[in-house]
């Protein structure tokens, strides 16, 4: 079966621009690969080594920029939430409107922004939205002071509602990496096609073991502890400033003097300044590493603040499926059948962090989460289910057209 496979941002599970979306687009590409005969249109440089391993066509377009005012016009006319014109391409668009009907069987948008495309997309050829993340769900449309802050609320939320509307009517199926997600979109969209795709890492994670998890390797005989993100991400940052303002600023001197807090992944800008930071505060943030399972592997715990969103996170994912003992915010575990103190340490505020990494001081309390969170990754992480899956989704509209 031919498929044309179509992303705004170039899948990428092992390069510095990696994202959490990217890498799972990545995963996407592999998984459809296996039943598939794929041609990936993109934006430019699709660098992932994998492509060229897999002989996998690449079709690479460039934006097409658009002003502010233009974005603004065209996101109201056509109901397209204002930053998805960010990663348009006139020519991907004009790319799919020549399309002939024995080029492909089927196409799979694989982002949440390829979603403008079904605008372009034959209605012949039938299509599967792979979603991420619902922007309708989003909390961020709250008005502010003032006129212009209280407009551009309303204008967010317009467009977010209506993006969600026409793209789920349009598409045959929507996807979406959580039953949650799922369920929401089909309170709002009854008569649509949604199913649930789970979302998962390009590679599986390589676990740990218990000497790793049981032996202090940071400085001055610290446990290292790490979170995993895209911090140029805004609510991963924003987590970032609350872990350091509100939960390290609170914590006893004696439990700090315990930690050292390792920060993995494109920084935050700007950095926040670690001169400031209470007495007994270990600190480092490393950026992007080459050898994440080494970085992973030396560390003892994980940690998760963050708030807000939805959809299943790769940070997540790959924090729990190296075997880390890991403390979360439940915003950060939607989609995952996890326990508190069993598999996972869920925390919603300072104290509850505090009483977390207290805990997570005993060797053996460590050793038992590790092991718990493992054995519930091995019962989420899979491939060759995913493949007939997705091969299945495939059919089911190609058949039908």
């Amino acid at each position: 079966m031919k498929a044309l496979l179509i992303a705004t941002t170039p899948p990428d599970g092992t390069s510095s621009c990696q994202t959490g979306s990217t890498n799972w687009t990545l995963r996407m590409c592999k998984v459809l690969h296996q039943e598939h005969e794929i041609t990936l249109v993109t934006t430019q440089t699709a660098k992932e080594p994998w492509f060229l391993e897999a002989s996998i066509p690449i079709i690479e377009h460039e934006p097409t920029p658009r002003n502010r005012f233009s974005r603004i016009l065209s996101s109201i006319m056509h109901g397209i939430y204002p930053s998805i014109w960010t990663l348009y391409s006139q020519d991907t668009s004009r790319y799919l409107r020549n399309l002939t009907s024995e080029a492909f069987d089927v196409c799979w948008l694989l982002d949440d922004y390829a979603g403008l495309y079904l605008r372009d997309i034959p209605q012949y050829l039938p299509t599967v939205f792979v979603r991420h993340y619902l922007f309708g769900m989003q909390d961020s449309f709250k008005p502010g002071q003032g006129l212009v802050s209280f407009l551009q609320g309303l204008f967010h939320r317009h467009t977010a509602i209506a993006y969600e509307r026409w793209t789920t009517k349009r598409a045959n199926i929507v996807t979406f990496g959580t039953e949650e997600s799922c369920k929401f979109l089909r309170s709002i969209y009854p008569s649509n096609r949604i199913e649930y795709l789970p979302t998962k890492p390009f590679k599986r994670p390589i676990p740990t073991n218990v000497k790793n998890v049981n032996s202090p390797k940071g400085p001055n005989n610290r446990l290292i502890a790490a979170y995993l993100g895209d911090m140029s991400f805004v609510r991963n940052a924003d987590g970032v400033r609350w872990f350091l303002k509100d939960v390290l600023s609170v914590m006893p001197e004696v439990l700090r003097k315990k930690y050292h807090f390792q920060f993995i992944g494109l920084k935050p800008d700007p950095v926040p300044q670690l001169d400031s930071l209470p007495s007994g505060s270990s600190v480092e943030f490393l950026g992007f590493v080459p050898d994440l399972t080494a970085c992973l592997h030396r560390a003892q715990v994980g940690f998760i603040p963050v708030f807000g969103g939805n959809g299943i996170r790769l940070k997540t994912l790959t924090l729990l499926g190296t075997a880390l003992p890991t403390i979360s915010t439940p915003d950060a575990l939607e989609g995952l059948d996890l326990e508190d103190g069993e598999n996972i340490l869920k925390a919603s505020s300072s104290n509850d962090f505090l009483r977390a990494f207290e805990k997570l001081l005993e060797p053996e309390f460590r050793k038992a989460i590790s092991l718990n969170s493992l054995d519930s990754m091995d019962k989420f992480l899979g491939e060759d289910e995913d493949a007939l899956k997705v091969l299945e989704l495939s059919s089911s509209i190609v058949q039908s057209k």
